[in-house]
């Protein structure tokens, strides 16, 4: 995947209100989005945030956690479960 990691998006559009305007609504969608699915990275950070195309993209899902659809196991990335300080840690303060 090509893209600048966030930090160095940033860095890049200092100035530029429209692209960061743009950013943090994406950003405020993604983390909504996320919250409302109960779903969590596991590793939300700078670098595993990539900036394509003024797009935002997320990678590196090896610590990721999906709840199960009705009926069906939950499904995790990683073959150990995300222990309860991460899930905790999904928690958003809007």
């Amino acid at each position: 995947m090509k893209g600048l990691p966030l930090d160095q998006y940033l860095n890049k559009v200092v100035g530029d209100y429209s692209k960061l305007d743009s950013l943090q609504s994406q950003f405020r969608l993604l983390i909504k989005r996320m919250y409302d699915r109960r779903i969590a990275h596991g590793d939300l950070q700078h670098g595993n945030i990539l900036i394509e195309d003024d797009r935002m993209v997320l990678v590196d899902y090896d610590g990721m956690y999906v709840p199960s659809p009705v009926g069906l196991r939950e499904c995790r990335t990683r073959s150990s479960q995300l222990s309860a300080s991460k899930k905790k840690q999904f928690s958003i303060q809007w």
